[in-house]
């Protein structure tokens, strides 16, 4: 069911570094009151506010083949929001979300002074020793910006290396965001793993490969 390749080298008209939204509907779905067209054009608002400028690309992970709302798959295609449909057991998403993180960054790679941005959307992230932090960390050390959306109620502070963080309302809502910080790309402790250095593509790669337990096709 989540083996279709999906296209993550797209054409841009704009200088900026581009934003990838990596969202699991099934952890943060769509209000009744809105609809995904409406959200997609406030993340660029909340974007666009914390300094993000660039085009943004989203791919809305469906545990199930299900939108956990009442708007249909093409409403979601129809707002330029790519959709996956993914097995229903969160580490099976968490797994191919890792993996879409990896090709993203291999088509959208970092040009200084700036570089990309990744905004991932999903749930139980914050204080837990994780492969998915681990892996969102070592996109930080290569100049990526990690960017991420909070539920409603989280009073857990965000990591160091997160540049900006959202609740989720907030974000739905094009507003600004909870912290923004100056994120380094120098070598830095990870979250309960001592120290993280930068790795080759080759390492990462094979990092990514141990992960998921896939090889280098895109499905």
């Amino acid at each position: 069911m989540d083996s279709a390749p999906i296209p993550f080298s797209m054409e841009s008209e704009q200088d900026e570094p581009k934003t990838g939204v990596f969202w699991d509907l099934e952890d943060f779905p769509i209000p009744d009151d809105l609809d995904p067209a409406t959200v997609l054009q406030n993340i660029k608002l909340a974007l666009q506010k914390s300094g993000h400028h660039g085009d943004v690309f989203v791919w809305a992970y469906l545990p199930g083949g299900k939108t956990f709302s009442k708007h249909s798959v093409k409403e979601y295609e129809d707002a330029g929001i790519t959709t996956i449909s993914t097995r229903e057991d969160k580490h099976a998403r968490l797994r191919r979300m890792i993996l879409d993180f990896f090709l993203w960054s291999l088509d959208n790679e970092h040009h200084p002074p700036t570089g990309p941005n990744i905004l991932v959307v999903t749930k139980d992230m914050v204080d837990r020793e994780t492969t998915f932090l681990r892996v969102l960390r070592l996109l930080e050390i290569r100049c990526y910006h990690v960017l991420w959306a909070l539920p409603d109620d989280n009073t857990t502070e965000s990591p160091s290396w997160v540049k900006s963080s959202w609740h989720w309302r907030i974000l739905l809502s094009g507003g600004d965001p909870i912290n923004q910080t100056q994120s380094s790309p120098s070598v830095a402790k990870d979250i309960g793993h001592g120290p993280v250095k930068p790795s080759t593509k080759a390492m990462e790669m094979r990092k990514i490969r141990q992960i998921t337990g896939r090889g280098r096709g895109r499905g």
